[in-house]
């Protein structure tokens, strides 16, 4: 399950080593579309990311719909577990984390599926003291489950834990030791940066290069080292042709939405509560961008990872979780793609492969194309008209 916002070092060995320590026939990837957890757009569009995961070891690609894509951690992980488990031909779940005590990831799993008397007495308390939500958890466990959940990628992987055993799921997980700088981590140091540090590095180092052939071997030298030579190519092609998406791109779009929709409709996103509509509607008139309205709604009980996801969940007018039914195939290898006929054969869902008179929402994928043309000067083409990536190897 992954973002691969952008694809780097980290997920090519993560691929390799799950395949090293299993010895699986194919790995398959959920991956988030056009926008993403942390309440932003993709860096990059998703067929791009799709070309890269194909290329440095997967061998079929599927997206998570952009509803369950753009949630809470325990959302995110249900949505892509149950695609996962769907499929009918899945056996190990494999997750990249900080701890690898896979013992102690699963018993914090059940501590929380549990959540007996004492600790919801413990939670409540936390919650009306002011802390966040995951603040208030971590006060309600042992001191060595809540260190646990302290680790983004480690979070993750208990969500994993928690929505395989709430599916009664054969679908058994593994924990892969996370290489190089941590989740949030903007420092390019080593060989495994984080992809926050390599989004930060477009965003802000590299913003103002332009297209000459020493900067771009510069550049492309730069991300080499933290990417494979050729994902660091197409992104940096993309870069100069002005194609990276950021969340401050969509600033007047949301603020047209904030400005437009009814008290009801902003109360119906799943991560808007009536403190946060109060803040929204107080600060409204002090927009300026995405980035900046976000912060001036941050307070100390309210994560900023919460309030951009709030703020997209206005900007894509979603409103809830829809029965995932069916699954879009972005792309595969040729040689692997038997796998496709196996989950026709064994599977509970129906893969998309174009548009087939299906009701899969592309609604986020438009918004997102509009923008992006926008900044390239190139035209609109139709979601179902792109090609799916098929990668010979």
């Amino acid at each position: 399950i992954a973002e691969y916002n952008p694809f780097h070092n980290s997920h090519q060995f993560h691929i390799e080593e799950t395949r090293r320590l299993t010895g699986c026939t194919h790995v398959i990837v959920v991956m988030s579309g056009s926008f993403v957890q942390r309440g932003d757009p993709a860096l990059a569009d998703k067929h791009l990311r799709t070309g890269m995961a194909l290329r440095h070891g997967a061998d079929l690609v599927l997206e998570l719909p952009c509803a369950y894509a753009t949630a809470s951690a325990e959302r995110f992980a249900m949505g892509a577990v149950e695609m996962l488990d769907r499929l009918g031909i899945v056996d190990i779940l494999s997750f990249g984390s900080e701890n690898v005590d896979l013992e102690q990831i699963a018993q914090t799993a059940d501590l929380l599926c549990e959540e007996t008397p004492e600790f919801s007495q413990k939670l409540r308390k936390g919650l009306r003291a002011g802390l966040t939500f995951a603040q208030a958890r971590a006060t309600a466990l042992p001191a060595a489950y809540a260190a646990l959940l302290s680790q983004p990628n480690a979070l993750l992987g208990v969500e994993y834990c928690k929505a395989l055993s709430k599916r009664h799921s054969a679908i058994r997980p593994l924990a892969v030791l996370r290489r190089g700088g941590g989740h949030h981590d903007t420092a390019l140091t080593g060989q495994y940066a984080s992809a926050s540090a390599l989004r930060s590095l477009f965003q802000n180092t590299f913003a103002d290069y332009t297209d000459s052939y020493s900067i771009k071997k510069e550049l492309l030298q730069h991300l080499s080292e933290f990417m494979p030579p050729d994902a660091a190519e197409i992104l940096y092609e993309q870069h100069i042709q002005n194609g990276l998406v950021f969340a401050d791109d969509f600033s007047q779009l949301l603020q047209h939405q904030i400005f437009r929709q009814p008290d009801d409709v902003l109360l119906a996103c799943p991560d808007i509560s009536p403190e946060l509509l109060n803040r929204i509607r107080h600060h409204q008139y002090a927009f300026d961008s995405f980035s900046q309205f976000a912060g001036l709604l941050k307070t100390k009980n309210m994560t900023h990872s919460r309030i951009r996801r709030a703020l997209l969940q206005i900007l894509l007018d979603i409103h809830d979780y829809p029965p995932i039914r069916n699954v879009r195939v972005l792309g595969f290898r040729r040689g692997s793609a038997s796998l496709l006929s196996e989950i026709h054969r064994k599977g509970y869902l129906h893969l998309l492969t174009s548009q087939e008179g299906s009701t899969y929402d592309v609604s986020a994928d438009v918004l997102y194309d509009m923008v992006q043309r926008r900044k390239t000067g190139r035209n609109m083409i139709r979601e179902w008209s792109k090609p799916l990536q098929i990668i010979d190897i």
